[in-house]
């Protein structure tokens, strides 16, 4: 069994945050997304990060800090979001590329709390497999692939639907089982992106679905919103990282934050806010801000914003 993280989505959404950075890559309470996700990987389990040619480097840097786990890198050839392959024959052709078994996909912008090794022990031989979780609302449900349950077996699946008939939606966490690989490749070659459209192809052609429901906490990362909720959730602190070497300084600290060490903060209030290496913030106000790196602001007062690397306000 191999484990494949899709990591070569543009998340345009998210944009100016993933103009240099590839979403995955992202920190979120103090370390990337993708590094949340590996450390649920049962260790031996090799890894394969599915990613763009323009995220190349900044992959290779990342693998390079992960040493200690067995990751290949695996580079599509696209460069922007107009002609990149699609997440399900991204799945089909690595699993064609590295002749892969029974195999564990899991989207690269995908943070939950539940232990993957309860997941691949619910795994049936030979029937696929998705992780589910209970939005608890149907307004919320319709954002997602929902996925209708009797037990653990799947009875249907519908794509972002309308007038959902359920509040359980798939959590882009999937066992794809080698009896089926040949028909997830003939289906991939004509429905490249939408990992979960596989799922109601499965049940037309009579081929048995399960279901594994999880609680917790649960995030698919592609907005701001979602982005900055997720780092308040995760980060375990009362109060932002590195507090003490910012105290003292006129500084009024509220929520949870994240800010690296090398930042400089003065005379400021910060709230909810994630604030990266580099950054210099004087006399400002920022609430439920994500701020780039090597950033300077003065007398700056923002609300919600996302802010690029390098970004001077003065």
């Amino acid at each position: 069994m191999h484990a494949i993280i899709l990591a070569g989505g543009f998340a345009t959404r998210l944009w100016p945050l993933t103009s240099n950075t590839p979403k995955p890559l992202l920190p979120i309470a103090g370390k990337p997304i993708i590094s949340h996700i590996i450390d649920k990987i049962p260790r031996e389990l090799p890894i394969i990060v599915a990613t763009s040619e323009i995220f190349k480097t900044d992959f290779e840097k990342w693998i390079s800090e992960n040493s200690d786990r067995d990751i290949e890198l695996k580079i599509e050839s696209t460069s922007s979001d107009s002609n990149k392959a699609g997440a399900l024959a991204s799945v089909a052709q690595t699993i064609s590329d590295y002749k892969l078994s029974d195999t564990l996909v899991i989207g690269g912008d995908n943070l939950f709390e539940f232990n993957l090794s309860d997941f691949i022990n619910d795994y049936e031989k030979g029937v696929p497999l998705v992780a589910v979780y209970d939005v608890g609302s149907v307004e919320e449900a319709k954002k997602y692939g929902t996925v209708v349950c009797e037990g653990k077996k799947i009875i249907a699946f519908e794509e972002k639907p309308q007038q959902p008939k359920t509040t359980l939606v798939s959590a882009a966490c999937y066992m794809f089982p080698e009896r089926h690989h040949g028909e997830l490749s003939s289906f991939a070659s004509k429905n490249r992106d939408n990992l979960g459209s596989i799922f109601p192809h499965y049940l037309s052609k009579s081929i048995k679905c399960k279901a594994h429901c999880f609680s917790g906490f649960w995030s698919d990362i592609g907005s701001f919103d979602s982005y900055l909720n997720a780092h308040i959730i995760m980060d375990s602190n009362d109060k932002c990282d590195y507090a003490d070497k910012f105290s003292g300084l006129g500084n009024v600290f509220n929520g949870k934050n994240h800010i690296d060490a090398d930042c400089a903060i003065k005379n400021s209030k910060i709230n909810n806010c994630i604030i990266r290496s580099g950054t210099t913030i004087v006399d400002s106000d920022l609430s439920d801000c994500v701020i780039g790196e090597r950033c300077y602001f003065l007398n700056a007062n923002l609300r919600e914003q996302m802010v690029q690397d390098e970004t001077h306000l003065i």
